[in-house]
């Protein structure tokens, strides 16, 4: 049981820890990373908010405001949409933690050479799928996360899998079947050239029909 389950306790320490601006000496270190321990405790999958750094000023009251609202939070009976929430918050934070596993996988594959480029195309990897899943700024869910995380996350499982099942045989064609895929790509694009060039040439000759039509309505007169 923690100190702070213990409501006298918890009045005691912060108006104790209120009264300075920063968190300093080893008694005030220790009730700090208490603090964080139960807010920790408290916090649900769905929740994003960030804590303050231990060296910022009035840390303690900010981190304090955070506990007395999930403490206040936790002892109220929970709604069945709060707690489907709660549920769906838990299976997607199953889903990112599997992403970040497959992802230090396939990156760790690449690094040793042992996934190229090509092969990664041949997955079904894009460009950038194997970047940071983080994002410099956070994002406006506050969590951190690459805004496509989900698509990626979808891509990354799939690629993982599929090279755990494919044959050795299958690994050493991967060259040959790439390069028979960009032949066909670039068969595709000359087709396409040629329908759009074959159009245009279509809509040019009608053009020219049509101007020469009352010419010869002119001297069929």
């Amino acid at each position: 049981m923690s100190n702070f389950d213990d409501d006298a306790f918890v009045a005691k320490i912060n108006t104790a820890m209120s009264a300075n601006l920063f968190i300093a000496g080893p008694d005030a270190e220790h009730y700090w990373h208490e603090l964080l321990c139960k807010i920790e405790e408290l916090r649900r999958p769905e929740d994003n908010f960030s804590l303050p750094p231990s060296n910022a000023a009035d840390a303690w009251k900010m981190a304090f405001a955070i506990f007395e609202r999930l403490r206040y939070r936790s002892r109220l009976p929970r709604s069945e949409e709060q707690i489907n929430n709660a549920l769906r918050a838990q299976e997607m934070e199953r889903v990112y933690n599997e992403y970040l596993d497959n992802l230090a996988h396939l990156v760790t594959l690449a690094r040793r050479d042992v996934l190229s480029k090509e092969t990664l195309q041949y997955l079904g990897l894009r460009e950038g799928d194997l970047a940071s899943p983080a994002v410099v700024d956070n994002n406006t869910r506050g969590d951190g996360r690459r805004p496509d995380w989900q698509e990626v996350a979808y891509r990354v499982s799939g690629a993982r899998s599929r090279f755990e099942r494919m044959s050795r045989e299958e690994k050493l064609a991967i060259p040959l079947v790439m390069a028979a895929r960009r032949s066909a790509a670039g068969l595709q694009e000359m087709q396409e050239r040629y329908s759009a060039l074959e159009q245009r040439f279509n809509e040019l000759e009608q053009r020219i029909v049509a101007l020469e039509m009352p010419n010869k309505q002119k001297a069929a007169a």
